[in-house]
């Protein structure tokens, strides 16, 4: 579809699962990939003030990892973030709770099992 529908339909579909701060997305073309947030509007006044979720970007780092055959790390990171969510303890406020970004990150990374 069009990039402006895309849009449209990215957005609605962040606001559905829980917001812009939750969706990675990813830019292909013949010769490169780009992993991004998969919402066109983040929430860019939450930079520098560590209050944005922090989850779109991990799983673009995710997505990356697997792209370059790294399965395990990403596998690693992506169950972190599932037990973070899933607990519900450590929430930003997009997702109903008070964490900042970097207690968020420091939650994921605590629960990361080597």
């Amino acid at each position: 579809m069009p990039n402006l529908y895309g849009n449209i339909v990215d957005n609605i579909a962040s606001g559905i699962v829980g917001g812009a701060g939750i969706v990675p997305g990813a830019s292909y073309s013949s010769d490169c990939v780009i992993y991004e947030p998969g919402a066109r509007h983040t929430f860019g006044e939450a930079a520098g003030k560590n209050i944005a979720n922090p989850t779109a970007m991990l799983l673009c780092a995710v997505r990356m990892l697997r792209h370059v055959n790294l399965h395990y790390y990403a596998d690693l990171i992506h169950k972190a973030i599932e037990i973070v969510l899933g607990s519900g303890k450590v929430r930003t406020r997009d997702l109903g709770g008070y964490a900042s970004s970097s207690d968020f990150t420091r939650a994921i990374i605590a629960n990361i099992n080597i």
